[in-house]
């Protein structure tokens, strides 16, 4: 079915977390945006160097294909950064208006959120318009009658499409949808959040889902039976996930703090403490860092 919301859910921004959901490989170095830079740090916390930097009000990140895109809400572009931070140019153009303000990457596609358009769009990276501009999407969908959509987004593996939220800044009700990414066909509600909620950040570990709810400080787990756990509690404002390795990484935006989690047994990995925004971070493979 399609995803509604009552007219009184009222945003007052589009808060867009995490995108890139899941890496594959032994380790991983976390990019974290920090104003308008994205910093990269070691799977032990310690930092490494900007990754990119001179940026446009960045909002998303994701890892893809080997490569990290990045979104610019001010410019309304998103870039494309090879492993070792060196810019390979715009994916989608300024002219586009389309204003990303989330990214996730499925099976060749880039997926982006906005606050124009009130939706997800999924883009093939190889089209163009007769100016070289890549400002069309392939397929896109509204996530409701708001005046944002979408506070979540999520490569939903081999499914195919996106997971995302959707929160009310000022009740917290919020939304867990699914979009298949194809054309024509309206997102999925697969769950409901009560008041107080702020859903935000979405990690999939296979069929079972992560949900950081930043009202009540805990990550929510569906498993492919429906069952619901909250699997961890007592966080600082959860708002970013992101799993690899056997681990999900949870960015708290009270803290400002990156830790990561083992899925097997809940024990603390790590921790990052940095000045930047915890809700916006992806991870990519250390081994292709030059």
């Amino acid at each position: 079915m399609s995803v509604w919301l009552p007219p009184a859910f009222r945003f007052r921004r589009l808060v867009i977390s995490l995108a890139a959901c899941m890496v594959s490989g032994a380790s991983a170095d976390i990019l974290l945006v920090e104003g308008n830079e994205v910093r990269r740090y070691s799977d032990s916390g310690t930092l490494l160097g900007t990754f990119a930097k001179e940026l446009g009000f960045p909002l998303g990140i994701t890892e893809g294909d080997g490569y990290v895109f990045v979104g610019q809400h001010g410019s309304g572009e998103i870039h494309k950064y090879d492993a070792a931070g060196r810019d390979m140019g715009a994916v989608l153009s300024e002219h586009s208006e389309w204003q990303p303000a989330g990214l996730a990457w499925n099976d060749g596609w880039l997926y982006a959120a906005s606050t124009r358009h009130k939706g997800v769009a999924r883009y093939a990276l190889d089209s163009r318009d007769e100016d070289g501009n890549s400002n069309t999407p392939e397929a896109q969908v509204v996530l409701g009658e708001l005046p944002d959509a979408g506070s979540g987004l999520c490569s939903a593996g081999k499914r195919g499409g996106v997971y995302f939220t959707t929160s009310d800044e000022t009740t917290g009700k919020g939304v867990l949808g699914y979009w298949s990414g194809q054309a024509g066909e309206s997102a999925e509600t697969l769950q409901t959040f009560p008041e107080g909620s702020h859903p935000r950040g979405i990690a999939a570990d296979g069929d079972t889902i992560y949900v950081a709810l930043m009202g009540p400080g805990n990550v929510l787990k569906i498993s492919p039976d429906g069952k619901h756990e909250d699997w961890l509690t007592g966080l600082l404002m959860p708002v970013g996930l992101a799993i690899k390795a056997g681990n999900l990484y949870v960015g708290q935006y009270a803290s400002r703090a990156v830790e990561a989690f083992r899925l097997s047994d809940k024990s603390a990995q790590m921790s990052l403490a940095s000045d930047g925004n915890p809700q916006y971070f992806t991870l990519t493979s250390p081994e292709t860092q030059e």
